[in-house]
């Protein structure tokens, strides 16, 4: 017997997001079936009702079942391979792993993308343009420390910022001044470039923290 597992992402009424495998007979295509055996799997082990769909669920790949796999499917039909919650907000310095299951949670473009070959750098500046606010939102006190220090200390600085149009830019240049304006705090470099403290990326390599918002 070989088995397909159908990846699954779901909302939790915590704001979390349950991840968990829908893992089937290979002969067993019927996705309304399939997305039932999870609907099923909520209602008595997680005491919530789902209505799930291709959105939620779909199928990921074939693999050899394990005797434990292989003595459910023959009691009930599948097998449910929970994962792990993911939360809606990010640790201070997530791993790829998180970067990943982050965006695949909380974002529907992501949910069951191909992210072979992208760069843990990549990975963050793809959480945090999904998270730009239109209106200017309070960087960390940590991380404004952080660029003060290095405003004080006059040092040269490589800086990847998003600029007025969203785009990813970097620039190697010092710090000169911190300030606010229109309730906006900015930072102006050098070269006379401004740039809003929310829309910097990294600092040498040092991620800004990712400001997630519970959906």
């Amino acid at each position: 017997m070989k088995v397909v597992v159908w990846d699954t992402y779901v909302p939790m009424p915590s704001g979390n997001v349950l991840n968990f495998d829908i893992i089937v007979p290979d002969f067993l295509q019927d996705s309304n079936l399939i997305h039932g055996f999870g609907n099923a799997y909520l209602a008595e082990h997680k005491g919530f009702t789902a209505q799930l769909n291709t959105t939620h669920c779909q199928r990921c790949h074939i693999e050899e079942p394990s005797p434990d796999i292989i003595a459910a499917i023959q009691k009930q039909g599948y097998y449910i391979l929970e994962l792990c919650e993911i939360p809606p907000i990010l640790p201070p310095n997530p791993t790829r792993r998180e970067l990943i299951l982050h965006l695949r949670a909380f974002f529907e473009p992501y949910r069951f993308a191909d992210f072979k070959g992208i760069s843990e750098q990549e990975l963050q500046i793809m959480v945090k343009q999904n998270y730009l606010p239109a209106v200017y939102h309070p960087i960390s006190c940590t991380f404004h420390d952080m660029l003060l220090e290095k405003a004080t200390l006059k040092q040269t600085c490589q800086i990847t910022f998003f600029t007025q149009t969203n785009e990813v830019d970097s620039e190697e240049s010092i710090i000169i001044d911190l300030f606010s304006k229109n309730g906006e705090e900015v930072l102006t470099l050098q070269s006379g470039n401004n740039i809003r403290l929310d829309k910097i990326v990294a600092v040498n390599g040092l991620f800004a923290p990712t400001h997630c918002i519970t959906k």
